[in-house]
This record gives C-alpha cells, sequence and structure tokens, in this order.
C-alpha cells in the first residue's frame, strides 16, 4: 500500500493514521468535470505528509465517482 512507501512507522501506526485521515474534516468542490476532495492538515507533520503522498498516488488512479463522469482528486488544504 502506498502508505507503507510513505509512513515510515506504517506497519505499527498505519491504522492510527488511517483512523485519523477518516476522521479529519475536509472540503468538497466540483470543477469542470472533476470532485476535489481537499483535506485538512493532521495532527502531525509526518502524517499530514503521508496523507499528501497518498493523495498524489489515488489522483494519478483517476478514479470516476461512481455513477457520474467526476474524476477524484484528492490533496492536502495549505496553511496559507
Amino acid at each position: 500500500m502506498a502508505l507503507i512507501l510513505y509512513y515510515l512507522r506504517s506497519e505499527d501506526k498505519g491504522r492510527s493514521l488511517l483512523r485519523e485521515i477518516f476522521k479529519t474534516s475536509a472540503d468538497i468542490k466540483i470543477i469542470e468535470d472533476e470532485l476535489h476532495i481537499r483535506i485538512d492538515n493532521l495532527s502531525a507533520p509526518r502524517r499530514t505528509k503521508a496523507l499528501a503522498n497518498l493523495c498524489e498516488v489515488l489522483t494519478s488512479t483517476k478514479t470516476q465517482y461512481p455513477g457520474t463522469n467526476l474524476k477524484l482528486v484528492y490533496s492536502v488544504k495549505t496553511d496559507k
């Protein structure tokens, strides 16, 4: 899984990271033919970085939202 590549402690802390990701707020917005999911930063910078890398991997699959022509695009909100 992509998480293992980007999160050094994924063997023993991967599940807690995924739990945090699933509980984190996000903005969802349709832009043209894409469904953008922008996820808030996580509790630690290393976790946010792992999430950002996971978002890149998921976006690269060019998956369509079921029942639509919308391509899923994942990203992490910047602090700016």
